[in-house]
């Protein structure tokens, strides 16, 4: 049977069963009562993904329905001067990756927070 989600591609859905062979279909009660076993017994997302052959974001999804898993948040709040530093490379010219290197954060999160300040990022 195919449950494609209406969104997905036939080629894409295809490449996703190929990879995770549950891909897509309704959990089973024993799937779940196998998930929640191998999360007590410390198994990594990845490894009860391959054991019930369903994709690592769909382990999580359902471990964090369950509420037995809560993703951490890695970021950390933003200081003034942090802000500070940040304006004055940018008005400086640092490359955004530079930025992230020396301000200890990803090049996604400086652009993040550079458009929070208000930076104009595309000059005229």
């Amino acid at each position: 049977m195919d449950n494609r989600p209406a969104f997905m591609s036939p080629e894409l859905f295809a490449e996703m069963r190929a990879k995770y062979p549950k891909f897509y279909e309704p959990w089973k009660e024993d799937e779940v009562e196998k998930v929640k076993q191998l999360f007590e017994e410390g198994k990594s997302m990845e490894d009860i993904a391959k054991d019930i052959q369903r994709s690592p974001k769909s382990v999580r999804m359902k471990l964090k329905a369950l509420g037995l898993y809560t993703p951490v948040n890695k970021s950390r709040a933003w200081a003034p001067d942090d802000d500070e530093t940040l304006k004055d490379m940018y008005r400086d010219g640092v490359s955004f990756d530079d930025m992230a290197t020396q301000l200890d954060r990803s090049p996604k999160a400086i652009v993040a927070r550079l458009v929070h300040l208000r930076m104009n990022l595309f000059p005229a």
